[in-house]
């Protein structure tokens, strides 16, 4: 770390050898220099959020389906359903960890409709 507070890391592509290494090199030195850092810090920030949202889908989903549904014939139809429900999402940058955890917490708490009257298609088949 210099004396500005910056630190430094090294990003080594095996673009022979794996061809997600070689688009993803391909899609930063599309980019000028100056943008290049703040792409790459948005990137690695997307996925964390991504992440963050799924394992709350998990949960969501984990709690409104039944004891008793067994879960595994119906995995796919669900990760399918979310999929489909997540591609009609925007998500907006937040810079603020307070709004972040408030957001985190309302989403925590609501289950989109259309998901819900999935699952309860799926626990009524099964009845």
């Amino acid at each position: 770390m210099d004396n500005n507070g910056i630190k430094r890391t090294t990003i080594r592509y095996s673009c022979a050898k794996k061809d997600h290494h070689r688009k993803a090199y391909k899609i930063v030195e599309a980019k000028s220099n100056s943008s290049k850092n703040e792409f790459i810090i948005q990137a690695i920030l997307e996925k964390e959020e991504g992440n963050e949202l799924a394992e709350l889908i998990r949960m969501a989903i984990r709690d409104a389906l039944p004891d008793n549904l067994c879960i595994t014939g119906i995995e796919e139809q669900i990760r399918k359903v979310v999929r489909e429900e997540l591609a009609h999402i925007s998500f907006a940058q937040d810079n603020t960890q307070a709004k972040k955890e408030k957001t985190l917490k309302q989403e925590s708490n609501v289950i989109p409709s259309a998901a819900m009257d999935f699952i309860s298609s799926l626990s009524e088949a099964h009845e």
